[in-house]
């Protein structure tokens, strides 16, 4: 029988992580900082060191437990604070709405609706144009890893049957470019993922709401700014040879998947799909005075996640319910759950009263982002936004960030809401490391279809292209809609 060896890298940064949680209280508190304001730095510092280097569970179980042995809460309170928060209640109905969605072909089909368009036909560049684009509308509207996991499986499918490898410069763009699409699309809607979790934050640090359709009018032009950018550079710097894909059968490829006309449950999954999106954000450009208003803003977002999945759950197509939540539960991504439900309650509680963890970190970076104009705050947010999160989760980055934007920017002369807007979309673009999100680590352990080289020049010069695009474009037309 052979043993199995002791993964002794997990070993140390667990106990790291639990050294970290458990210690820090210890040192002494640096200029403001109370005792209590130390417990729950120390436990916040050891949850984002933990989510990095050891997984996303039981480090947020134990953080959360961490905070009921502080002076802020019982840890009756602390569990019910950290399972009662509603983002987290909206993040997971989320999910298990998109399994039936992703389980019985609707992205397929809406896969198929973008790619069997005529001008895609014996033209590469179209195809490569419209080939993102639909995975920039998946992500958007579905999950962002499941989106790339599909639409790798059709690109690995294509690119075989032309004799693409990985030695093709084509192929590694490709690759790249699904990822680079899906974290753009996952960034459009405040209302799921990484986005809802990071604008809440702002939201419980300052009083002040995102309006939905505000951001998407800021963050949807942006992010397509940034894909055609990424498209120009393909033909024009990286030139790959696309001679290959002349004469593609797409036809042939989807007959192959039996994917003809959508079925009964399919379109109505499609719709209620459609219709979750549009309630979302109706309320953000109806009349305030209207009886369906109204209604909708009652609910909330999370309400509104509670009534679709309570129908979906109830209504039964062809025999079956449209949401089986006994097998959803199995495909939910609980690590993202536990990690935004532990990073909101911890994060909330480090900027309250009585921690001195706001002040302090006011006046150690006020003298450098204080006092700025919008351009150069916005920069300077958005530089940070972009660094820190590669060397860390970025929804956990971007929750940290959002309750510092709101003490530095209090006093300026321009609307917080830019900077947030902006500094939201920049930690979306995180691919440099593997820990810096799930799509960083899909691309990073992908080494079957693109190099590691190539991975590190896309993702870089993609960064530095997405934070030229932000201030370039995202800037001005943040500006526009919101008013400075």
């Amino acid at each position: 029988m052979t043993q199995k060896k002791t993964n002794w890298a997990y070993l140390v940064n667990s106990l790291v992580t639990l050294g970290i949680m458990l210690g820090f209280s210890l040192l002494p508190a640096p200029g403001t900082i109370t005792p209590l304001g130390m417990q729950i730095l120390g436990i916040f510092i050891a949850l984002i060191y933990g989510w990095s280097t050891v997984g996303t569970i039981w480090p947020s179980l134990a953080g959360i437990l961490a905070m009921g042995f502080t002076d802020y809460a019982t840890v009756p309170e602390a569990i019910m604070q950290a399972m009662g928060n509603d983002v987290v209640w909206q993040l997971l109905l989320i999910m298990a709405m998109l399994v039936p969605v992703e389980n019985e072909g609707v992205a397929n089909h809406i896969s198929k609706f973008f790619l069997n368009l005529s001008i895609v036909k014996g033209r590469p560049w179209a195809f490569s144009a419209i080939f993102l684009f639909a995975t920039y509308v998946l992500s958007a509207s579905t999950s962002g890893t499941a989106t790339i996991l599909l639409m790798w499986a059709i690109l690995y499918s294509i690119l075989r049957s032309v004799g693409y490898t990985i030695a093709d410069r084509y192929t590694s763009l490709m690759i790249f470019g699904v990822v680079y699409a899906s974290i753009l699309g996952f960034a459009t809607f405040p209302f799921k993922g990484p986005a809802l979790a990071i604008l809440r934050s702002y939201a419980a640090a300052s009083g002040q709401v995102m309006d939905n359709a505000l951001y998407m009018a800021v963050v949807i032009p942006t992010t397509l700014v940034m894909l055609a950018g990424y498209l120009l550079a393909m033909r024009v710097i990286f030139r790959p040879d696309t001679g290959k894909l002349k004469n593609i059968d797409l036809k042939a490829y989807f007959d192959a998947l039996d994917l003809h006309q959508m079925n009964r449950r399919q379109r109505v999954l499609l719709g209620v799909l459609c219709t979750s999106i549009l309630l979302m954000f109706l309320p953000s450009i109806m009349s305030k005075s209207w009886a369906l208003t109204i209604f909708l803003q009652t609910l909330g977002s999370s309400g509104v996640m509670v009534l679709i999945v309570t129908v979906m759950i109830a209504v039964r197509v062809e025999s079956k319910p449209l949401l089986n939540f006994k097998q959803a539960a199995a495909q939910i991504q609980w690590g993202i759950v536990f990690l935004v439900m532990a990073a909101l309650f911890v994060a909330g509680a480090l900027c309250s009263e009585g921690t001195g963890v706001t002040d302090y970190f006011h006046d150690v970076l006020y003298p450098v982002l204080g006092g700025r104009s919008l351009a150069v705050f916005s920069l300077l947010g958005v530089l940070s936004g972009t660094v820190i999160t590669n060397f860390g989760n970025n929804a956990a980055m971007g929750v940290v960030l959002m309750p510092l934007i709101h003490a530095l920017a209090a006093g300026g002369d321009f609307n917080p809401l830019i900077p947030v807007a902006l500094v939201t979309m920049s930690v979306f673009v995180a691919v440099i490391t593997p820990v810096a999100s799930p799509h960083a680590a899909l691309l990073h352990g992908n080494r079957e279809w693109i190099s590691g080289r190539h991975v590190y020049l896309y993702a870089v010069s993609m960064t530095l292209w997405s934070v030229f695009v932000t201030m370039l474009v995202g800037l001005p037309l943040a500006r526009l809609v919101f008013g400075s």
